[in-house]
């Protein structure tokens, strides 16, 4: 070769070396996430499964991929589907269809996701998301807005009063009350 072209096949050399390096560092953390994905997949599954056994009345059995949790005639599945996602199937007047799955912007937290776009539904898995695969899912009975403290006596949860809380909307800008 020419030494007139040394300069350019280094430089081609160092770029195509670069985007190597590149490539394998991104596999590998793809590599990576999906194995973290599929470790947090396997311990929500345990969750699911001792969360089912303290209620004392939810049977779980295993299913290929995953697990059940059954009532009755209701039942409630939780099977792999992709890296660290979970389809979630129950019958009730009708099939449902949902999936969980870990969400980046919310610290990796578990959320639910309920129907298909544009009407999905999705919320956090603790605590409306398991509330409303144990009410809607299972059928059992909504949990009331009282607590017990452990010396036996009854908390309520504090109750917003709605004169305060339109005061309190009314003053935040938004898309109706904004001021063109």
């Amino acid at each position: 070769m020419a030494r007139s072209f040394d300069g350019v096949a280094e430089r081609f050399r160092a770029a195509i070396e670069r985007e190597h390096v590149v490539g394998t560092v991104a596999a590998e953390d793809r590599e990576r996430r999906v194995a973290e994905d599929n470790a947090a997949r396997d311990a929500l599954i345990a969750d699911l499964r001792a969360l089912a056994g303290s209620l004392g009345v939810v049977a779980v059995t295993e299913v290929e991929g995953g697990i059940a949790w059954r009532l009755g005639e209701r039942e409630v599945r939780f099977v792999a589907s992709e890296p660290g996602r979970l389809a979630v199937t129950w019958r009730e007047v009708r099939s449902f269809q949902g999936q969980l799955y870990r969400e980046r912007a919310l610290g990796d937290r578990w959320v639910l996701i309920v129907g298909r776009p544009p009407l999905e539904d999705r919320v956090p898995l603790l605590d409306a998301g398991v509330e409303r695969l144990l009410v809607a899912g299972l059928g059992l009975p909504a949990p009331d807005d009282a607590a017990t403290t452990p010396d036996g006596e009854v908390e309520h949860e504090a109750q917003v009063d709605p004169e305060e809380a339109t005061e309190v909307m009314d003053a935040q800008p938004t898309r109706s009350n904004r001021r063109l």
